[in-house]
């Protein structure tokens, strides 16, 4: 990749340099030393994060496009520091949508809430837990307290039906329809990560 075969003619120059370099003038050359320097460490941070070399080296240039973007507008003390920082985040927004779009597939199986996984997430995807908790929120008062009661009090049909007067058939079509509409909020804000 032509990225990677530049001369380093920049080897005395301080981050700092580079940087102002770059911001002065918009030639990417001083980038591309900025982004050598740290490709191992980026590296390093995207195998960490995403546990997955193919889909680390994926974000490692992804993370150098975005470099493009943002160096010229952020304020950077510590280059080192913040490239890390950048990568980091780069990663967990990825494991983000990942862990969403997971979540979405298993909407198709009628147990997608009743496991533990769902409702004892590890720290990485609290997010997704979150999500879905908002999400649950905008569904009409008969649809969410329906989910509520089945998926995270583990109330029955029966017990549903009882306590909030209606039958077990409507509790099992509130059910259904709140899963659908569910569904479609979280693929709504999905989109609004994507963008």
């Amino acid at each position: 990749m032509h990225l990677l075969k530049t001369k380093n003619k920049f080897f005395q120059n301080s981050d700092n340099e580079l940087i102002n370099y770059y911001k002065s003038s918009n030639n990417q050359e001083y980038l591309v030393e900025l982004y050598k320097r740290y490709s191992h460490l980026i590296l390093f941070v995207c195998v960490k994060y995403l546990g997955n070399r193919e889909e680390a080296k994926d974000a490692t240039m992804d993370i150098y496009e975005k470099l493009v973007k943002t160096v010229s507008s952020s304020e950077i003390d510590n280059f080192k520091n913040w490239i890390y920082t950048v990568s980091k985040n780069h990663c967990l927004m990825i494991k983000r949508k990942k862990n969403i779009k997971t979540v979405i597939m298993d909407f198709s199986n009628i147990h997608f809430m009743e496991n533990d996984t769902f409702l004892h997430q590890e720290d990485e995807n609290i997010f997704t837990e979150e999500l879905i908790k908002e999400k649950i929120k905008e569904l009409k008062d008969v649809q969410r307290d329906c989910i509520e009661r089945f998926y995270y009090k583990k109330q029955s049909y029966k017990e549903i039906a009882k306590i909030i007067s209606i039958t077990e058939k409507k509790v099992k079509s509130y059910l259904q329809n709140g899963k659908r509409n569910l569904r479609i909020l979280i693929l709504d804000a999905i989109k609004g990560i994507d963008n």
